[in-house]
């Protein structure tokens, strides 16, 4: 009994709700004046994650009096798109905005990551994809004694972003239709763009409502569009390491290196022969063709003139390149030279020159050889884009060297009173190494004597004790410094032991003497 109740009961409520919830049903859907246009389809890569696509469809439905079924272009038409196989993989609707969504207006489509690559949504097929605007088939068209057609519209890709930054090429699109559409539809009714401070922003609400409502996720995908927006914070790790670097890649131009081998080619501290080789006594040993060498720190490589092998020990640091030259067997000579890198276009275009952090130089053209385009041409750390034009196939020469403050340094010391390399050889350390050990003695006796001097007068006494003390400190402070600048101590060292001693400094001058 209560199942034949229950039955009853909603045999009686159904046609209620029909009475109550009226259904859109559209009967003859007009087909507009014209055909559905599209005037421009864009497409941008890469906007919330890497690798996703974008499409945006600049459309327009000519309807002169609008449907007086109460059908909008939400319900009545939907953007299709067709893949390079002709199959139908993405559509959607219009959005209501503007009397009803006709005219003109804007759609989006988006595909994520996955999505393109599993329809290979690439630039190379961009002849091969196609954008419909059609009527929704599943509606009742217009019939004027003819059979019913939908309307349709088919259009191609015009415009495939592959360089810039999408976001803010977006942006500016957007921007661009917001002026285009506020005229079309009609200021002051609609105000879809305003001047800020930072440039034209999209309004708000009407602008942003529009917009946001075309293309979800605007205000991450395009923030510069809007006077308040938010962004995913990009977080990286600063190296401030600085080390030596160097290489050359082909990119539309081709380059091997002396010896043949291909890119990409690995460059070295820039070192320069002269023309005399290496001197034994009044002897002069040159040779009569080139030999080009890279070596390695220790290694020992094989060098003949005359018949006479002898054994060259070759001693390398970020600056210099040493060569121990017993010659003829009658004892060897030191002579420290340097030696170039040169590389062979084989083929004219550009090149990529990548330094590390810490790394510069130069490429040029040489004589006779390939011609680089404004050569000098300066290289800083990163990459570098360099063109050997058509003036001649053949070598170019490039300089590289490490060029942070320790480099420098190294430079201006070499060669001058200050430079220990010897001193640092016989004991089997570094130039740097030696020269802070002798630097930290120096000071240490220079402190001393501060500390040890006394007068019996008032006049420049420094005395004892914990005045003393203080002046010590300072002077302690200011021959740090003064290592650092003439190169005996490097440059991390110096840092390290000023900060260090620079707290305890104040820490007795200031702390503890406020605290007396």
């Amino acid at each position: 009994m209560r199942l034949l109740c229950k039955l009853l009961l909603v045999v009686l409520i159904i046609p209620l709700l029909v009475v109550i919830v009226p259904m859109p049903i559209f009967a003859d859907i007009e087909i507009p004046d014209t055909p559905p246009s599209i005037n421009t389809v864009y497409v941008y890569e890469s906007l919330l994650e890497a690798g996703d696509r974008g499409v945006l469809i600049d459309y327009y439905l000519d309807y002169a009096v609008l449907p007086v079924g109460g059908e909008t272009a939400t319900d009545a038409y939907l953007a299709v798109f067709i893949d390079q196989t002709g199959a139908q993989i993405k559509s959607t609707a219009p959005y209501t905005y503007v009397d009803s969504g006709y005219g003109r207006g804007l759609i989006w489509l988006y595909f994520t990551a996955a999505e393109t690559t599993a329809y290979d949504l690439v630039v190379g097929h961009i002849a091969d994809f196609e954008i419909w605007l059609v009527g929704n088939p599943t509606l009742v068209w217009e019939d004027t004694g003819v059979p019913a057609s939908v309307p349709k519209t088919i259009a191609t890709i015009d415009y495939w972003q592959t360089a810039g930054d999408p976001n803010i090429l977006l942006a500016l699109r957007i921007l661009y239709y917001a002026d285009q559409l506020e005229l079309i539809w009609g200021p002051p009714v609609v105000d879809l763009v305003e001047i800020t401070g930072l440039g034209n922003r999209l309004t708000s609400p009407e602008g942003e409502n529009y917009f946001e409502n075309v293309i979800p996720n605007l205000r991450l995908i395009a923030p510069s569009a809007f006077t308040a927006s938010s962004y995913d914070p990009i977080t990286e790790d600063i190296d401030y390491s600085t080390s030596f670097g160097a290489t050359i890649a082909n990119d539309t131009g081709t380059v091997q290196d002396m010896l043949g081998g291909a890119s990409p080619i690995t460059l070295y501290p820039t070192y320069d022969a002269g023309t005399a080789l290496f001197t034994n006594g009044s002897a002069s040993v040159v040779g009569t063709d080139t030999y080009w060498v890279a070596a390695m720190a220790g290694m020992s490589i094989q060098h003949t003139t005359d018949a006479v092998w002898s054994t060259i020990l070759v001693v390398v640091d970020a600056t210099h390149l040493t060569l121990d030259v017993p010659y003829g067997g009658a004892g060897g000579v030191t002579h420290e030279y340097t030696i170039q890198n040169r590389v062979d276009v084989v083929a004219t275009g550009d090149f990529t020159v990548t330094l590390a952090q810490g790394t510069a130089g130069t490429i040029a053209s040489l004589a006779g050889g390939g011609t680089v385009t404004d050569s000098p041409v300066y290289l800083v750390n990163g990459s570098n884009t360099i063109t050997a034009d058509n003036g001649g196939t053949g070598e170019i020469l490039i300089t590289v060297y490490q060029s942070d403050t320790a480099a420098t340094q190294e430079d201006n010391v070499t060669g001058t009173g200050f430079d220990l390399t010897e001193l640092g050889l016989r004991f089997g350390m570094s130039r740097w190494y030696i020269s802070g050990i002798v630097w930290i003695l120096i000071t240490i006796v220079i402190c001393a004597a501060v500390y040890g001097m006394k007068g019996k007068s008032g006049m420049g006494q420094f005395g004892s004790g914990s005045g003393a003390t203080k002046v010590v400190m300072l002077v302690f402070d200011f021959c740090v410094i003064g290592g650092a600048l003439l190169g005996l101590l490097h440059p991390i060292v110096a840092a390290l032991m000023f900060i260090g001693f620079g707290v305890l400094t104040g820490y007795v001058i200031f702390y503890r003497q406020a605290n007396f």
